[in-house]
């Protein structure tokens, strides 16, 4: 069967399409060929659109979390590293501004970085009090 990913996203993501927690207008098969081709997508780090990344906050299509803050901007805007978990050991990367009150303001385009954890060590300032190395 041929799928029209496009068209699939855009009945998936229409609010009037769902009842009782289900979306009427998208086939299981439907749903598991756009979940397979968003996939797809971050394996070849192909960029996203906003409806494809809206798609997956909102109906939650991997696990993720919040990374590190990269920036504080103005009126409690921070803009935070969301780490995405695909499966199989595979995560990528993406960076929103994110406000408490308001949550993420925009899904802006762009392409996920495959990323790893991995343990750093970091050099930074310590004072007096906190370092017990001192004699």
């Amino acid at each position: 069967m041929e799928f029209n990913y496009e068209d699939i996203l855009d009945r998936y993501t229409t609010y009037s399409n769902w009842v009782d927690g289900e979306n009427t207008a998208v086939t299981k098969e439907e749903e598991a060929y756009l979940e397979q081709e968003i996939t797809n997508k971050f394996r070849k780090g192909e960029t996203l659109s906003s409806e494809e990344i809206h798609y997956i906050f909102n109906y939650e299509v991997f696990p993720w979390e919040t990374g590190e803050i990269l920036e504080k901007g103005r009126h409690g805007w921070v803009l935070y590293e969301y780490i995405f978990d695909v499966g199989n050991d595979e995560h990528y990367m993406m960076t929103f501004w994110y406000h408490d009150d308001c949550g993420i303001g925009d899904y802006e385009v762009q392409k996920p970085i495959r990323c790893y954890l991995k343990e750093v060590k970091v050099m930074k300032w310590v004072c007096e009090e906190d370092n017990e190395d001192r004699d």
